[in-house]
């Protein structure tokens, strides 16, 4: 298994792990409940925004695995958090055919606080721990029901951001045709995504490192560490022996056109960083796809947050979907040492000091890989005052006019 730390919180997983980089709610529901509780859940269920929402939930409860099974017939990604060690057999966690589905397409991951992988039952403290770790790294939790004075209700005693379905008023949803026609969209942006990701080439084309100088271990691990894709041939339980035709270069931007055309999709979401993501790892580098050009319909604003957020797997730092797509923008800048990807990509300085000068003001520690960066734009801009100031940054590093 591998592992991530979230929050100052480490635990293990097994899926793609980029869906728990992205702000998550919590839904947790006490044992015994009322018989009104299934229906509220299904309401809450029906009124989500699927193209910006993900649900941390478990599977000790009925209700749980009820709000799991709707979240996946939804098409809204899951997160199944564990109370056991993640078991080597999948079989053992006795998912549904959509679920597995949903594991190979990379819309559920399973998560345990639970790193021994000895313990395989649950039991009083390992519900416990899973809880605690539900409620440290969502933003938001959910309740289907809790007890005065139940376990659940001592620990979320204090905690602000809760809500629970049983006080709440629960109105009938009525899907206007505007909200057909923006969930229609996202459905549309969700097959998009899937497609890209389950037909992209089998060995990374960008076998890139990132900021443009000599990579490290961190630096040039790809995605293949962030999911469970063994690197032999054996397949994982929840992949399919089926092949799936990849994508071509022309299909790809077929494809990211009927995307950049689906207006009611949110920008920035979930949804659109994630396609953000597999486009810059594993197509980015062909041939006839100009990425610049690309990225300027795509719109340097539309980067969440998270985005600008490294992540520590295995021990190991990732860089951000900022630093990856800055990483290719930089790419075309014209130099001695490369040819361009694309003979046609012209650098855009503009949407380099947009992305250059956000990763500087939210760097609290600005790395020398960023500081080479603003050095070779100086060059690039003949700026003589950011030319000596970044020189004097990087020192005796300070890479020569390219």
């Amino acid at each position: 298994m591998y592992t991530i730390t979230i929050k100052n919180r480490t635990l293990s997983y097994l899926g793609d792990a980029s869906m728990l980089l992205s702000p998550m709610t919590a839904f947790l529901c006490s044992h015994r409940v009322p018989e009104s509780v299934s229906n509220a859940i299904r309401r809450w269920i029906d009124g989500l925004d699927f193209a910006n929402t993900c649900v941390i939930c478990g599977n000790l409860t009925g209700e749980e695995r009820l709000a799991r099974r709707l979240l996946i017939d939804r098409g809204i990604p899951v997160v199944l958090a564990l109370a056991n060690a993640i078991p080597e057999n999948l079989e053992e966690l006795r998912l549904t055919p959509q679920e597995m589905t949903a594991m190979q397409s990379g819309h559920m991951v399973i998560v345990s606080p639970i790193t021994d992988e000895t313990v395989k039952d649950a039991s009083g403290k390992t519900s416990a721990a899973r809880n605690q770790l539900m409620i440290a790294i969502a933003e938001h939790i959910v309740v289907g029901y809790m007890a005065e004075n139940g376990n659940l209700a001592r620990q979320l005693l204090g905690i602000k951001n809760v809500s629970v379905l049983k006080n709440e008023v629960q109105n009938e949803v009525i899907e206007t045709d505007a909200q057909k026609a923006k969930n229609n969209a996202i459905r549309m942006g969700w097959a998009i995504y899937n497609r890209l990701k389950e037909g992209r080439p089998s060995i990374d084309v960008n076998n890139e490192t990132f900021g443009g100088c000599n990579g490290s271990a961190s630096e040039t691990l790809d995605e293949t560490s962030m999911n469970t894709a063994s690197s032999s041939e054996e397949l994982m339980p929840w992949e399919s022996a089926t092949k799936v035709n990849p994508v071509s270069s022309l299909e790809m931007r077929q494809l990211l056109a009927q995307y950049l055309n689906l207006s009611d999709i949110e920008k920035p979401s979930l949804l659109h960083s994630l396609v953000l993501f597999q486009v810059v790892k594993y197509y980015s580098n062909l041939t006839d796809f100009n990425f610049t050009a690309f990225f300027s319909l795509w719109g340097p604003e539309n980067l969440r947050k998270e985005d600008w957020k490294a992540t520590k797997v295995n021990e190991i730092w990732l860089p951000s979907l900022a630093e990856r797509v800055m990483s290719r923008l930089f790419k075309a800048m014209p130099s001695k040492f490369h040819e361009p990807i694309n003979k046609d990509e012209k650098f855009d300085p503009q949407i380099a000091h947009a992305l250059l000068d956000e990763a500087l003001q939210l760097a609290k520690k600005p790395n020398k890989r960023l500081f080479q960066r603003a050095l070779n734009l100086a060059y690039f801009e003949r700026n003589s005052e950011a030319i000596a100031k970044y020189r004097e940054l990087l020192g005796k590093d300070a890479p020569q006019q390219e």
